[in-house]
């Protein structure tokens, strides 16, 4: 399955990086949901539920405040806090 390069930072700490084959995270104008090859993208985040899918299985997390970032192929979720829910 195709995938992209994503890396996920709370000031705190790096909570991710690695690849995905899909994110979907709360916007201040909505859900977006990012796949591979997606056109450039910058949006704030808003406040709700994230879902990350890699290694064939979706890992939900509760993302609050932040950026992000699609360029050139990766992904960068820059949140002020971003806390795994499930394994």
């Amino acid at each position: 399955m195709a995938s992209f390069h994503l890396k996920i930072v709370t000031p705190e700490s790096l909570v991710y990086e690695g690849e995905a084959e899909r994110i979907v995270v709360r916007t201040v104008q909505g859900d977006v949901c990012i796949l591979p090859r997606h056109i450039d993208y910058l949006s704030a985040l808003g406040d709700g539920e994230a879902r990350v899918t890699y290694e064939g299985h979706v890992h939900k997390a509760h993302c609050v405040g932040g950026m992000l970032h699609v360029s050139g192929g990766s992904v960068e979720v820059l949140s002020t806090k971003f806390e795994w829910t499930e394994p």
